[in-house]
């Protein structure tokens, strides 16, 4: 029987040797969007993303979960803090 080899592109041979926890930290920004593979500097004024990301820092992985967020019109002066954030946020 033969086997045979599948090519798989440089981006999936990446993602195959990656491990990721099973829970991430979870950071969200309103003022940038961020694509995957992206290295963009980031600008984090909020205490408890900046407390997030050091947990983050913390462990074997150093990775967080970043996701875009529309600012309600009450925020825009003012945003919420990452722990006020309710799921319907996201």
């Amino acid at each position: 029987m033969a086997t045979t080899k599948t090519d798989n592109s440089p981006e999936q041979e990446a993602l195959a040797k990656r491990s990721y926890p099973p829970q991430l930290q979870l950071v969200t920004s309103s003022d940038v969007v961020i694509y995957p593979y992206m290295a963009a500097p980031l600008i984090i004024d909020d205490e408890d993303a900046i407390k997030t990301i050091e947990a983050a820092m913390k462990t074997s992985h150093k990775v967080v979960a970043l996701f875009g967020r529309i600012p309600t019109e009450n925020e825009e002066a003012d945003p919420a803090p990452v722990s006020s954030l309710k799921e319907d946020d996201l």
